[in-house]
């Protein structure tokens, strides 16, 4: 069970979810044994502003902070560029983790495609690529 809300105005949003309410223990059993892992809840809030620089172009600077049960406060800050209403890029920064870029394009109302490109600033990144 999950719960969550969103405040869209003209200007600026702001929202907050709880995906898992509740710690859930997950557990299958394996060919040699069982496999099993617990799910903590999930908590985000979100926010960001609007601002019109020109007719056709938009800044969006946004703020995402994630709480897991067990683990540090993760924060996402990102700066997108808004062009036309139809294409958004921008590069973003996980405080301490990770930096990247991404974009997407809106092809209909309720369909986009977009790329991202994550690379890791933390001890990490001598174990991935």
């Amino acid at each position: 069970m999950g719960f969550g809300s969103y405040i869209l105005h003209n200007s600026y949003y702001i929202g907050f979810s709880v995906p898992h309410i509740f710690s859930n223990t997950v557990s299958r059993e394996m060919g040699d044994g069982e496999d099993l892992y617990v799910e903590r809840p999930h908590f985000f809030l979100i926010g960001g502003y609007i601002y019109s620089i020109h007719p056709g172009l938009q800044f969006k600077p946004t703020t995402l902070i994630r709480k897991v049960e067990g683990a540090p406060i993760s924060i996402d800050i990102t700066a997108n560029m808004l062009f036309f209403e139809r294409l958004n890029a921008g590069v973003y920064s996980r405080l301490n983790e990770s930096v990247g870029m991404l974009f997407h394009y809106w092809l209909t109302e309720q369909l986009r495609v977009g790329y991202s490109y994550d690379y890791s600033i933390s001890e990490l990144r001598n174990h991935s690529s």
